[in-house]
């Protein structure tokens, strides 16, 4: 059911768009208002089969999509669009959604770790492969960047809503692990060849720190695996090694 126009924004002072503004750039304040910020038809359409639209920016009636579910919607002008966006060139549509959180279920067996990620292109580009790949859920530990973060939403391409998505303690993590007796392998230059891994029918995959690798608690916690490489190269960008080693674990 198509919504209908309820409020036109021509000044780029006005509250509502500090406050959509304020989604896209502070991590608190989305956990706080339990809200997100998506660009692009693709993301606002991927948002709305897994969550609710609060309020839907537009900058012509021409740009509501035939199939949207939102009573809020805003017509707002191009400087306007580009504020809230972040992108010099935005989509003409634009979303704030719920964040919903998928629960962990007693039948998932493959987990990506992102401990220490700082970089919101990799830990959307990691998400999305997780997806991909088909390993059932993403936990979240140490001090990584929000997932809700619009670099790392853009980057995961709508993957963020389809996947279940944690925070827990390194603690935490072991506790859960334990229970579904789940190995946990660590990422690093120093571990065994990858392919050397035997157990397939389940597994807890720990990438660290794009600067650091995982910490030293996390080292401590599970098997250290490496990708095998020839040449000089010593590493790989975690994205590109997550990648790799949620493909090989996963066939």
């Amino acid at each position: 059911m198509a919504a209908t126009m309820t409020l036109v924004i021509t000044s780029p002072q006005n509250p509502v768009v500090k406050r959509l503004v304020k989604l896209r750039d502070d991590s608190s304040y989305r956990e706080e208002e339990n809200s997100a910020i998506v660009v692009g038809r693709k993301m606002v359409s991927e948002a709305q089969n897994h969550t609710t639209l609060k309020t839907v920016i537009i900058l012509d009636e021409g740009d509501i999509p035939s199939n949207i579910k939102c009573d809020n919607i805003i017509m707002v002008t191009p400087e306007i669009m580009k504020k809230v966006s972040g992108v010099k060139n935005p989509e003409p549509i634009i979303a704030e959604v719920v964040i919903t959180t998928m629960p962990i279920t007693d039948d998932m067996r493959f987990f990506v770790v992102l401990e220490n990620i700082s970089d919101p292109g990799n830990m959307g580009t990691l998400i999305r492969t997780a997806l991909a790949l088909g390993w059932d859920a993403v936990i979240i530990i140490g001090d990584s960047v929000d997932v809700y973060n619009d670099k790392a939403l853009r980057a995961a391409k709508g993957a963020t809503f389809r996947i279940p998505i944690v925070k827990l303690s390194l603690e935490d993590l072991k506790k859960l692990l334990e229970n579904k007796d789940v190995p946990l392998y660590i990422a690093d230059m120093a571990g065994d060849d990858i392919s050397s891994i035997e157990n397939r029918d389940s597994a807890a995959l720990l990438l660290g720190s794009e600067a650091h690798g995982a910490s030293a608690k996390a080292k401590d916690a599970g098997t250290l695996v490496s990708i095998p490489m020839s040449g000089d190269i010593e590493s790989l960008n975690v994205a590109a090694a997550g990648s790799i080693l949620m493909y090989i674990m996963k066939k």
